[in-house]
């Protein structure tokens, strides 16, 4: 699959079990119904993001293959947990344009199978350890 139009319907009719309609996928990623007409015709090519990463969990694929057709679409455990953690980042005002860089680094790497579960939680710890300081500091 060479486009973002063919992965997507392909992410939202033939994966799941029940096909995905637009207006759910445009709800769930927070955008108006339009902007995924946009992105199943073609008119869009591309998608980034935070509505990339929203869209992959809810189809429940991995975000680089749904971007860019590299890896597979079926998101598995480590995918999961770095998607985990990126929305985790997200909810915290990050300052630090290198973590948000490392993040979206290590979810291609991930997606080309070049992470170990070992790192990835390693990665996790130290997060939430930059996250939640106030728990970690032995108060």
């Amino acid at each position: 699959m060479k486009t973002l139009a063919e992965r997507l319907k392909y992410a939202m009719e033939v994966l799941p079990p029940k096909k995905i309609k637009g207006v759910e996928l445009a709800r769930v990623v927070g955008v108006k119904p339009p902007s995924v007409s946009d992105w199943l015709s073609g008119k869009s090519r591309s998608m980034e993001g935070e509505n990339l990463l929203k869209a992959a969990k809810f189809l429940g694929v991995n975000p680089v293959w749904l971007a860019t057709g590299a890896g597979k679409p079926q998101s598995n455990k480590e995918s999961a947990d770095l998607i985990l953690l990126d929305q985790q980042l997200n909810t915290v005002e990050i300052k630090n344009k290198e973590i948000r860089q490392l993040v979206d680094s290590l979810l291609f790497l991930e997606s080309k199978g070049q992470l170990s579960k070992e790192i990835i939680n390693a990665i996790q710890a130290i997060i939430d350890i930059i996250i939640n300081p106030i728990k970690h500091d032995g108060n």
